[in-house]
C-alpha cells in the first residue's frame, strides 16, 4: 500500500515534505491500548497528502495546511478551491471570506439584557429604582 499511493501521490504533489519533521516537538501522550506504529504514521502522512478525501477529491489537506509553512497556508486569506500548486506555491483560487460580508459593520439597533443589569446612578438618563 504505502510505496504505490507514495508513487501516485509524489506524481501529483512533486516531491513530497520528509517523513520526519526537522523540528521535533515535544512527544505527544498515547494510549497503552493504541500504540503509534510505522504504518500509522506513514498511513496518517499518505491521507494527509491525498485529495481524495476532499468533496471534489482535488484538494488535500496540505494544499493549504502545508508543513513547510508551520501547516498553515502562510496568507491572510484563504485559497480556496480552483488553485494550483500546493503550500506557499498555491497560485489562484476562489477566496474564501473567513466572516459575514456584513459582520463587524453594522450597528446593533436593539441590545437588551433584561434585568440583568440593574441602574442604580441617579441622575437623568439613569434614575434611581
Amino acid at each position: 500500500m504505502g510505496q504505490l499511493t507514495s508513487t501516485i501521490l509524489s506524481k501529483f504533489f512533486g516531491k513530497l515534505p520528509p517523513r520526519k519533521p526537522e523540528k521535533v516537538l515535544s512527544a505527544m501522550p498515547i494510549g497503552g491500548n493504541n500504540p503509534v506504529s510505522a504504518e500509522k504514521e506513514e498511513l496518517g502522512r499518505l491521507l494527509y497528502f491525498d485529495p481524495i478525501l476532499s468533496g471534489d477529491n482535488t484538494i488535500s489537506c496540505a494544499h493549504c495546511h502545508h508543513p513547510d509553512l508551520g501547516f498553515t497556508d502562510n496568507r491572510a486569506l484563504s485559497m480556496g478551491r480552483g488553485g494550483s500548486g500546493i503550500g506557499k506555491d498555491r497560485k489562484g483560487g476562489q477566496v474564501l471570506r473567513r466572516v459575514h460580508p456584513q459582520s463587524g459593520i453594522l450597528p446593533i439597533i436593539t441590545f437588551s439584557f433584561g434585568m440583568v443589569v440593574q441602574r442604580t446612578w441617579t441622575s437623568g438618563f439613569f434614575p434611581q429604582i
